[in-house]
């Protein structure tokens, strides 16, 4: 009977040889399965979270946000297919507490099949969010308040094992709130890397951070959506990008935003998510507008994919992986396809 030694002995090998050869001999109608979830001295549970190193298959990065409000919608299954996950959100109070209100037994315990299903997959924490930042600036413009808030956030993360911290202050209003956010960033930074976590935010392209706050952050996640008319095309994606390697920020940092959802070009206040586009329209795979809504098909996904990896970004980010459909249709799959370089997936 094989034990816990064995099958570290056989995670040894190279992912990617190791890879190569499941898919041989795959080919020859050969089925292996290796379970090591009932076998003496293994664990189920990960005492720590995994580093935060790129997966050995992976291309590049794959950022999924899942909104606590699209729990039961998505199926931990997909895990493999990303290399970060980021649970939205947690909020800050003005006296810096946080509010873990989202963060309840039901979202702790969803969160751990992801890591189990993928266990090199990293969790991040949001923090903050459109509707959700309404306490940042009382709490970062207070050095009191900002410093209490960082170390009920550290200790948060180290309770929960999460791998990091990703920001999105919607949005700073004067030039004392966007110093206090520079500030906070710093202090967030120091305290996430002496405690081996990352630190990223997301930011919209109109979103500017002082120059020295992008040296504390390790990904940029540009908001690469919700333009006017068409709201997310290709060539505003590369204007995006521009925007932020003009600011000074390396290529590597940088995270280009893909939405999984629709939204009206002559009403910008209607939008449809894009499973629902799919169940309602059933649009072929060249079609990218359906009643008036404009929206990423799989084929744009993969060519905004095929462009970060060309530019030599460190990949892309997707709001949010909750809207995405199942099979064929489905945009994380694509993406992952391109991330992974899964030619014979496109195939099949």
């Amino acid at each position: 009977m094989m034990n816990c030694k064995d099958i570290q002995k056989i995670g040894q090998f190279p992912t990617r040889r190791f890879r190569n050869f499941l898919a041989v001999i795959s080919t020859l109608g050969i089925l292996i399965i290796i379970s090591a979830s009932g076998l003496p001295g293994c664990s189920k549970n990960s005492a720590e979270p995994p580093p935060d190193t790129p997966q050995d298959q992976f291309r590049m990065g794959v950022i999924g946000y899942l909104p606590d409000y699209r729990l039961s919608a998505v199926s931990s299954s997909i895990a493999t297919q990303m290399t970060h996950m980021i649970y939205f959100s947690i909020e800050p109070n003005a006296d810096g507490t946080l509010d873990l209100s989202r963060y309840d037994i039901g979202a702790r315990t969803t969160l751990s099949y992801f890591r189990r299903d993928n266990p090199d997959l990293k969790l991040i924490i949001g923090v903050g969010g459109w509707g959700r930042s309404a306490n940042f600036a009382a709490m970062a413009l207070s050095e009191t308040n900002r410093r209490f808030f960082v170390s009920k956030l550290l200790t948060f993360c180290r309770s929960y094992y999460f791998n990091g911290v990703d920001l999105d202050w919607e949005f700073p209003a004067n030039t004392g709130e966007q110093n206090a956010y520079t500030s906070l960033i710093a202090q967030l930074g120091d305290s996430c890397h002496a405690n081996d976590m990352t630190l990223s935010a997301a930011l919209n392209p109109s979103q500017t951070l002082d120059q020295a706050a992008y040296g504390y952050l390790d990904r940029v996640h540009i908001m690469s959506y919700d333009h006017s008319g068409r709201h997310a095309t290709y060539d505003q994606a590369v204007s995006d990008v521009g925007i932020f390697i003009s600011r000074g920020i390396s290529p590597e940092k940088l995270y280009l935003g893909i939405p999984f959802y629709g939204r009206k070009i002559q009403d910008f206040s209607q939008t449809l998510g894009y499973d629902e586009i799919v169940t309602r329209y059933h649009p072929a795979e060249n079609i990218d507008e359906v009643d008036g809504y404009y929206f990423n098909n799989t084929g744009m996904v993969r060519q905004k994919s095929e462009y970060a990896l060309a530019m030599g970004l460190g990949g892309v980010m997707v709001w949010e992986i909750g809207q995405d459909a199942d099979g064929d249709a489905s945009l994380l799959r694509s993406i992952h396809q391109e991330a992974t370089g899964d030619t014979l997936a496109k195939i099949f």
